[in-house]
């Protein structure tokens, strides 16, 4: 699944992006331009799906593509898909209902669910064998601190509450390939087993590490999924719960944000924050992706916004430069981008 991911990343950016996006994109760097990139290319769903990868082992994966002929990439690090890559990743999209990432919807409260089940398991199976001393697999301090209340908050006992998890994992893991289902039950600490770690899988299955996570993560993105559309279990959707989350919008655009709802100018609010006209700018068109409350008639009157939208279908392109070279010069850059990021909000109309 991780190949078809990169692949699918490559095809939907087009050669308009660099490889850099595509990682910033998979481990959810916070900014404008990941946060503009991820709507414009309709690859929302990978945004923060393996913030553990480490820049060197995603060029490792990107070479290992190279090496196979499935990619080209040019000295500026722009990749496209050649054909032998394209036949592969068409094969592969006949098995994409069995993909269920989100992470624009679902992280980080998905990696939280991880963690959380994955110590409750843990924790159960050795009260129920009253062995009350073990060190456990998750550190996090907040991790720990929602099992207890939810530990001490139950009415049920241990063999009720494993009756009740095995159930709902294996309702959940009979709708996934028999190898993924084992790879997942195979990461689990139970008192008798040890889960293994991602190396340990991956030799195991003999997949990749990249492929151990993304299964693992599938999975749990599949029961927010279940949980978040009322779906009946028996206990485990009291596993699940929001926590903090990473904003749609930087933290610089949300103040900008602010200052436009009191009605300042952009040139007033670049004064004030002490920050260029450009950067205010690209904070508008990252809030265009979200909100679709925002008010963009001072930065594009409507003739103008249709005008672009028309040049944009007959551009056939997200590329700025080749859009631009359709409309006029009183046409700034910043409003095609606006237009481009309200007409992927559907706000125009509204």
């Amino acid at each position: 699944m991780f190949t078809y991911i990169l692949l699918d990343c490559i095809v939907k950016l087009n050669g308009e992006r660099t490889l850099s996006n595509i990682y910033h994109l998979l481990s959810a760097r916070n900014s404008s331009q990941t946060h503009q990139d991820r709507n414009i290319f309709n690859v929302s769903a990978y945004f923060g799906i393996y913030r553990t990868l480490k820049r060197a082992n995603f060029d490792q994966a990107i070479q290992l593509l190279r090496d196979e002929n499935m990619i080209t990439v040019t000295e500026d690090q722009v990749s496209h898909i050649t054909d032998e890559g394209y036949n592969w990743y068409l094969q592969q999209e006949k098995n994409s209902d069995l993909l269920f990432l989100n992470g624009s919807r679902f992280e980080p409260h998905a990696t939280e669910l991880g963690k959380t089940l994955q110590l409750f398991i843990q924790l159960v199976t050795h009260m129920h064998m009253n062995d009350y001393r073990f060190v456990p697999i998750i550190e996090s301090t907040e991790t720990q601190r929602f099992i207890k209340y939810i530990w001490h908050h139950n009415e049920f006992s241990t063999e009720q509450l494993l009756s009740m998890v095995y159930q709902d994992l294996y309702a959940i893991l009979d709708t996934f390939p028999e190898n993924h289902a084992a790879c997942f039950v195979d990461c689990l600490t139970t008192r008798k087993f040890i889960g293994l770690n991602n190396y340990q899988l991956a030799t195991m299955h003999q997949i990749s590490v990249h492929e151990v996570h993304i299964i693992f993560q599938n999975i749990i993105h599949y029961i927010c999924d279940q949980i978040q559309n009322k779906h009946t279990f028996q206990f485990i959707d009291q596993l699940y719960r929001l926590v903090p989350h990473t904003k749609d919008i930087t933290n610089s655009a949300a103040l900008t944000l602010n200052y436009m709802t009191k009605g300042y100018s952009i040139d007033e609010i670049a004064v004030l924050r002490q920050l260029k006209n450009n950067t205010i700018m690209d904070h508008i068109i990252e809030i265009a992706y979200v909100y679709p409350q925002l008010d963009w008639k001072p930065y594009v009157s409507e003739d103008e916004y249709l005008f672009i939208k028309q040049m944009i279908n007959r551009a056939e392109t997200k590329k700025l430069k080749i859009i631009k070279s359709y409309l006029p010069d009183t046409i700034s850059y910043f409003q095609i981008k606006l237009v481009l990021a309200l007409e992927k909000n559907n706000k125009v109309g509204e």
